[in-house]
C-alpha cells in the first residue's frame, strides 16, 4: 500500500470532500497527521461543525492515531464524532451504531475493557431498535471477551449467533466457543464444537477459517487426548489442508511444528525425524525463519532418540473453577422454562457475588435476557443501580434504558476531559 493511502468510502456522504481537503493538505507538504488536522480544520470552518465532511475528517483522523498508536490522542475526537452523528441522525440511527462500535474498538487499544463492552453492548442495542442484523456484532462481542479469557461470558454472549446465520458466521463463533469450552475444562462440548465448526467452515468455503479450526482442534485434542491415534490424525489432517489450501505458509510451518513436538512427546521417533526432514525440504517463506530452526533442533533430538529433547507435554485442559462449576451445575439442574430460568439467575446473581465480578456479570446476563423473554424486563432493572458499571450496561442495553448509557457518557467524558 502506497505511503499515502488512506480508505476511502464513496457511498457515504462528505467522505469524498474529506478525502480531497486531505490531498489539498498533503500536496501542500504537511505530514500525514498536520494533514488530517487541516482537513478536520477546513472541513468545520467550510461546511460546518456538524456537516458530512467534518465527521468523516474527525473519522480519518481519529483512526490515523489509533493506527499509528496514538490512541490516547484520538479520544476525544472519537466521541467528538459520536457527538457530531447524534446531532445529524439522533442518538437511535445505523450511523452513530457504528461510531459506538469504533468508540468500542478504540477504548479496547487503551486496554480500556469495561469501557470498550459497554460501548459494543451499546452499539448492538441501538442496531437491534432500529432493526438492523446484530448476530454478527454479537458473536464479534464474544470473540472480543473470549480473547481476555472471560470464557463463560463470552459463550453466554455468542449462544445465538452459534445457532442462527450464515454457515460462515456460526463456524467461526463455534470455533471461538470451541476455545472457550477447552478452556473452561467442558472438553466434550469443546469436542462437539470443533467439529461443527469445521463443517460449517468448510461447507461455506471459507479457507483460512477452516485452517485455523483444523489446527485448534489438533491442539486441543492433544491436550484432550495425549499420545493418542486420533491427535497424530487430526494433525496430519490440519497440515494437509493447509498445504492444500495455502501451499507452503507460515502458517504450515506452524502446524508441522507442532506435529513434529507431538510426535517426540509419543515417541514415535522414526516418525518424528521423517515429518521435520520433509519440512525442511520445504521452501522458506516470509517469516519461515524461526520455525525452521525450531524444526532442526527437534529433528537432532529425534535423529538421536535423545529424551531430553522430548517437548514437554502440554497442561491438560484444566478443571473448571469449582465455584463457578457449582453455579453452573445448579443453573443447569434449574434453568427449564423461561420463567424457571428467570427465578435462577435472579437467585445465583446474588451467591455470584462471591465468586467475583466475572461470575456476577455473567448472570446479570442471564437474569436480563430470562426477564426480557417471559416479558418481566422491569424485574431486572434494579441493576441500573450496580456499581459495576458493566453489570448495568448489560441490563441497560437489554432494556433499552438510553437515559442510563447517556448518562454513563457524560460521567465518562467528565473524567477524562474535567474541563469539558
Amino acid at each position: 500500500m502506497a505511503e499515502d493511502a488512506h480508505e476511502e468510502f464513496p457511498e457515504h456522504p462528505g467522505y469524498a470532500e474529506a478525502t480531497a481537503l486531505y490531498r489539498a493538505a498533503r500536496a501542500a507538504g504537511r505530514d500525514r497527521r498536520d494533514a488530517y488536522r487541516d482537513a478536520a480544520e477546513r472541513a468545520a470552518s467550510e461546511h460546518g461543525p456538524r456537516s458530512a465532511p467534518y465527521a468523516a475528517s474527525l473519522y480519518y483522523l481519529a483512526t490515523h492515531l489509533d493506527e499509528e498508536g496514538a490512541s490516547r490522542d484520538a479520544t476525544g475526537l472519537w466521541h467528538q464524532l459520536y457527538s457530531v452523528e447524534c446531532e445529524r441522525f439522533g442518538p437511535r440511527h445505523s450511523e452513530t451504531a457504528g461510531t459506538l462500535n469504533n468508540l468500542g474498538l478504540h477504548h479496547e487499544r487503551l486496554g480500556e475493557t469495561d469501557e470498550m463492552e459497554v460501548f459494543l453492548r451499546w452499539s448492538i442495542a441501538v442496531s437491534r431498535f432500529v432493526g438492523e442484523p446484530t448476530l454478527r456484532a454479537e458473536g464479534n462481542l464474544g470473540k472480543v471477551l473470549a480473547g481476555y479469557r472471560d470464557d463463560r461470558r463470552a459463550l453466554a454472549v455468542m449462544e445465538r449467533a452459534a445457532r442462527e446465520g450464515a454457515a460462515e458466521a456460526r463456524g467461526e463463533v463455534l470455533h471461538s466457543r470451541a476455545v472457550c469450552f477447552a478452556r473452561v475444562g467442558e472438553a466434550q462440548a469443546a469436542r462437539g464444537a470443533f467439529e461443527e465448526a469445521i463443517r460449517l467452515l468448510d461447507e461455506a468455503g471459507s479457507a483460512r477459517q477452516l485452517c485455523n479450526a483444523l489446527h485448534n482442534r489438533a491442539l486441543f485434542l492433544q491436550r484432550h487426548l495425549g499420545a493418542s491415534e486420533e491427535v497424530r490424525q487430526a494433525f496430519e489432517e490440519a497440515a494437509a489442508e493447509e498445504r492444500a489450501r495455502f501451499g507452503v505458509s507460515r502458517s504450515l510451518y506452524v502446524t508441522e511444528r507442532e506435529r513434529v513436538r507431538f510426535l517426540l512427546r509419543a515417541e514415535r521417533w522414526a516418525e518424528a525425524e521423517e515429518r521435520a526432514r520433509a519440512a525442511l525440504e520445504l521452501p522458506a517463506v516470509d517469516g519461515s525463519e524461526w520455525h525452521r530452526e525450531q524444526l532442526e533442533r527437534l529433528l537432532r533430538g529425534a535423529a538421536r532418540r535423545d529424551e531430553a529433547a522430548r517437548p514437554a507435554p502440554p497442561e491438560p485442559i484444566a478443571p473448571p473453577d469449582p465455584a463457578v462449576a457449582q453455579l453452573e451445575v445448579i443453573w443447569a439442574a434449574l434453568s427449564g422454562s423461561p420463567e424457571v430460568r428467570l427465578g435462577t439467575a435472579e437467585r445465583l446473581f446474588e451467591r455470584a457475588a462471591l465468586v467475583g465480578p466475572a461470575a456476577r456479570r455473567l448472570y446479570a446476563e442471564r437474569w436480563v435476557e430470562a426477564a426480557v423473554e417471559v416479558g418481566e424486563g422491569e424485574r431486572a432493572r434494579p441493576l441500573l443501580g450496580d456499581e459495576d458499571a458493566v453489570v448495568a450496561a448489560i441490563v441497560a442495553t437489554r432494556l433499552e434504558a438510553w437515559d442510563w448509557l447517556e448518562a454513563w457518557h457524560e460521567r465518562l467524558l467528565h473524567r477524562r476531559f474535567p474541563l469539558r
